[in-house]
């Protein structure tokens, strides 16, 4: 009967995945993870089935010393980066959709009205005491001490409304 052709560790390494060295064949032979032939090689045929039906897949090595990571993990994190990226992308269509709709406008517009409408109130309560004085001025009383009164009274009003916070 004719003997088995065996490899060496460092090809049952590469048969088995690409980063699996022959020292990490060593060990796995020397712990029973893994069989060697009577003249100390590998089965081609068999070494990778038994690599990995023998080996903790929480126990494998990334390459680096001592860090190890389950080989699903890369996986995983992929899959949560598409699934990331994939909700900012629904939002940004969302946006765009809402946007043109109308139901968004550009923040630097808002901010124009806002200070456009804030400016004419301001001028508006501004023009009151003038338009006023007169009058409450005939209703009995000085036109002067009428307007003084007014006009601090809109002054009030007007440092109560810059002192608010949108």
């Amino acid at each position: 009967m004719a003997a088995k052709l065996g490899v060496s560790a460092r090809a049952a390494g590469r048969l088995i995945r690409q980063g699996v060295s022959d020292t990490a064949v060593h060990k796995a032979a020397e712990s029973g993870r893994i069989t060697r032939l009577d003249d100390g090689t590998f089965d081609p045929a068999t070494v990778a089935q038994e690599w990995e039906k023998n080996t903790d897949p929480a126990r494998v090595t990334s390459g680096k010393a001592g860090v190890t990571t389950p080989p699903t993990e890369a996986a995983q994190n992929i899959q949560g980066m598409r699934l990331v990226r994939e909700a900012f992308e629904t939002k940004l269509v969302e946006l765009e959709y809402r946007k043109k709709i109308g139901e968004l406008v550009p923040l630097e517009e808002m901010e124009s009205a806002i200070f456009e409408v804030a400016r004419r109130v301001r001028d508006r309560l501004l023009g009151m005491a003038p338009r006023l004085a007169p009058v409450v001025a005939g209703l009995g009383g000085n036109t002067d001490d009428c307007f003084k009164a007014i006009e601090e009274e809109v002054h009030l009003v007007l440092d109560e409304l810059a002192g608010m916070k949108p």
